[in-house]
């Protein structure tokens, strides 16, 4: 089954339906055998008549009761009305929803940019502190391009980097790894959520890195995923080291330069 809530897919009957990312409950009851359910339960069996009530009147010659339509002048014109506003509204929301989207990715990047924090880079494979874990990047590589996955961006190709880490699996101690996000050219790219790079991951055999991957084991080791440039062979990974259990003050911005082997992504 898969959850109409996040898109999590999970085994019903193991979950007894509930979805074990966002607890999410699926009914397996059919609207049908629900409505018959009501019936047993409030209408003492009396039968009932599913069918809208019509308008009857007798025949001009032969008496006999003839069903008149109803005209519908005026359920037309509410369609009409309903479709226009439902446009308008569409255009509205999607107007905003590019508006929003620019924004937000200015001030991802002023915010970057203009951080006070510390800044350390470091080689791939390279070992680091990172808030209560021990880290290291020690793999790019390129997964699809948009031949081979259709809805993604034009110009675009999927990448994902492989970290490993260390900690004292101690989930009291916050060993939770922020949002990753990546320099390309000029541009800047929050990474993909684990929830939607979670159905490619087997395909790839590339598990995902979860965020809190560190925080039940001592050792962990997991890709993340981003959209770069098609033409793309070198970019930097960014990771947030900060001090609160909240995640929200960032003391030191780690990076990683990596470059994808030329014969990765054929």
């Amino acid at each position: 089954m898969r959850c109409f809530q996040c898109g999590k897919n999970f085994d019903e009957e193991k979950y007894y339906g509930i979805c074990p990312k966002c607890g999410a409950f699926h009914n397996k009851v059919t609207p049908k055998e629900q409505h018959q359910q009501y019936h047993d339960q409030y209408d003492g069996g009396y039968r009932h008549r599913e069918e809208q009530p019509a308008a009857y009147t007798a025949g001009p010659d032969t008496g006999q009761v003839q069903v008149q339509e109803r005209k519908g002048k005026g359920g037309n014109a509410f369609l009409v009305i309903s479709i226009l506003i439902f446009v308008l509204v569409l255009i509205a929301g999607t107007f905003f929803a590019i508006l929003y989207g620019g924004r937000q990715k200015e001030n991802f990047k002023r915010n970057i940019l203009e951080s006070e924090a510390a800044r350390e880079e470091h080689e791939l494979g390279e070992r680091f502190l990172f808030q209560e874990m021990t880290l290291a990047v020690t793999e790019a590589r390129t997964l699809a391009h948009e031949a081979d996955l259709p809805f993604l961006p034009p110009g675009k190709k999927l990448v994902a980097v492989k970290i490993e880490g260390e900690s004292d699996g101690e989930w009291k101690d916050g060993n939770k790894l922020s949002g990753a996000y990546i320099r390309c050219g000029d541009f800047y790219y929050e990474q993909i959520s684990g929830y939607e790079f979670e159905d490619y991951a087997d395909t790839y055999g590339t598990p995902v890195f979860d965020s809190h991957a560190l925080c039940m084991d001592s050792r962990a080791e997991g890709w993340l995923a981003f959209l770069v440039d098609e033409d793309a062979r070198e970019f930097t990974l960014y990771l947030e080291d900060r001090v609160d259990k909240d995640l929200k003050f960032i003391e030191t911005i780690h990076s990683v330069t990596l470059r994808l082997e030329e014969g990765t992504d054929e």
